[in-house]
């Protein structure tokens, strides 16, 4: 019995015409991006560590006196009170609230100046061509007045003015941004919250603005090239006393009328640390 011929034509499978439809969707893919939008542009970018230390720096040097002081005492104060549910408490006195920027702000801020750096491409999104008049970026904090938010900017907005080491690419011309050397970003930051954190948000603003202290025994080159994080002219906070869930619905539409972007970030780890806790 002579055996039946076996074709030697391939045949397609359903998972081979998978494959191929997925290959021909991946090539498609990347020939998109290489015309279009990077959508991984933002997040490519690796916020250096030295502007991390940057960052903690500037909560160091503002609350020096609060942490060299009763800052264990005060700190177990608060802790009780927000245990407490007693918000009035926790927040209501000067030394409390520098003490609870000086122990929670730092760590939010590296972790907001991560989120801005990593959606960057969609904040700026809709800016026409840099120019004179519209290089100034109006930003709204609800809730941020313990300064996480005010110094994860001012971090943010020094990533447009560096240049990357390796490749020479300045990490304010990324891929597809319209963002040119010669455009002078400009932040305008509200800071909007119930408690009086007036003294907390000027601090750090100096802080943020003025070169950082060095030792009298630093090397020259050192010394010329300390500079603050951000100039005064292009970094500017201002404190808005407000409780945002019973504001009048004018003035609330007053401070969002020209924001280009309006953070809730403080909300929202409440809202995060609500439904924790609701769900043990």
């Amino acid at each position: 019995m002579v055996p039946p011929k076996v074709s030697t034509r391939s045949k397609s499978t359903p998972n081979n015409k998978r494959k191929t439809k997925k290959s021909e969707h991946s090539t498609k893919e990347s020939s998109n991006n290489q015309g279009g939008i990077n959508e991984t542009s933002a997040s490519s970018a690796v916020i250096p560590l030295e502007l991390h230390q940057s960052l903690l720096n500037i909560f160091k040097t503002s609350f020096t006196e609060r942490l060299n002081s009763n800052f264990t005492i005060l700190l177990q104060e608060i802790k009780q009170h927000l245990y407490n549910r007693d918000f009035l408490k926790a927040f209501g006195q000067h030394d409390y609230l520098e003490t609870y920027a000086a122990r929670w702000s730092p760590s939010r801020a590296l972790g907001y100046l991560e989120i801005f750096n990593h959606v960057s491409d969609y904040i700026f999104m809709t800016e026409k061509q840099p120019s004179e008049k519209d290089s100034l970026h109006r930003i709204v904090c609800l809730g941020g007045g313990a300064g996480a938010e005010i110094v994860a900017l001012a971090g943010f907005l020094n990533l447009f003015h560096r240049e990357v080491d390796e490749g020479g690419e300045s990490l304010q011309l990324k891929a597809n941004s319209k963002i040119t050397k010669h455009s002078e970003r400009r932040f305008e930051v509200v800071a909007v919250d119930i408690a009086d954190w007036i003294p907390v948000v000027e601090s750090l603003q100096t802080s943020i603005t003025t070169a950082p202290p060095l030792s009298k025994y630093a090397p020259a080159a050192v010394k010329d090239a300390n500079a603050p994080l951000a100039m005064p002219n292009s970094f500017h906070v201002t404190f808005r006393q407000h409780d945002i869930l019973s504001v009048d619905f004018s003035e609330l539409s007053s401070l969002l009328r020209d924001a280009n972007l309006v953070t809730l970030m403080f909300t929202l780890l409440l809202t995060a640390w609500s439904i924790t806790s609701s769900c043990r």
